[in-house]
């Protein structure tokens, strides 16, 4: 889930707007957990072997999240994947199944008392059912995007963006 939560501050020695967006990207209801209940439930010795396939093949994973083609850049932002650490990923998945569950996650977004927007990919739109959109100001479903439409749209995402805050 990519959620953006723009703040509005008003500065009066500049006496102009100041917006920061924060954004959380991850699971936030159980639906979405599989990734996560997949690496949680593996014996160490699999989830060694999952984890060193995953960084050999870090770029053709992002890129099979991805619709479309993409700047040479992205091999860039994809190497973070082969040098994160295994066991805090692997406690990070087992922690993240827990809290999710206990529905602790949704809760918080509950209690943000700013306006949220929900960016989603038009193609993972079941992933966010009636119960999770309702707590949002306002959803966009982005078309022709795959798990990260951010990436994928960088223009639709911020256009959403410019659309919301305005």
């Amino acid at each position: 889930s990519t959620v953006f939560l723009p703040l509005f501050l008003n500065d009066k020695k500049i006496n102009k707007k100041i917006l920061k967006i924060i954004l959380i990207e991850g699971d936030i209801i159980k639906k979405q957990l599989q990734w996560s209940e997949k690496i949680s439930s593996m014996s160490k010795k699999n989830f060694e072997i999952y984890i060193d396939k995953f960084k050999r093949n870090h770029f053709k994973v992002m890129k099979m999240q991805l619709v479309k083609k993409h700047h040479r850049k992205l091999k860039l932002y994809s190497l973070g994947f082969k040098f994160f650490n295994t066991g805090v990923l692997r406690k990070f998945s087992r922690e993240s199944v827990k809290i999710i569950k206990r529905g602790l996650v949704l809760n918080a977004i509950r209690k943000i008392k700013i306006k949220k927007l929900l960016i989603v990919s038009k193609l993972n739109k079941d992933l966010y059912p009636k119960k999770l959109r309702k707590n949002f100001d306002k959803v966009f479903e982005i078309k022709n995007t795959g798990h990260y439409p951010m990436i994928d749209s960088p223009r639709l995402t911020f256009k959403s963006i410019e659309k919301f805050i305005k």
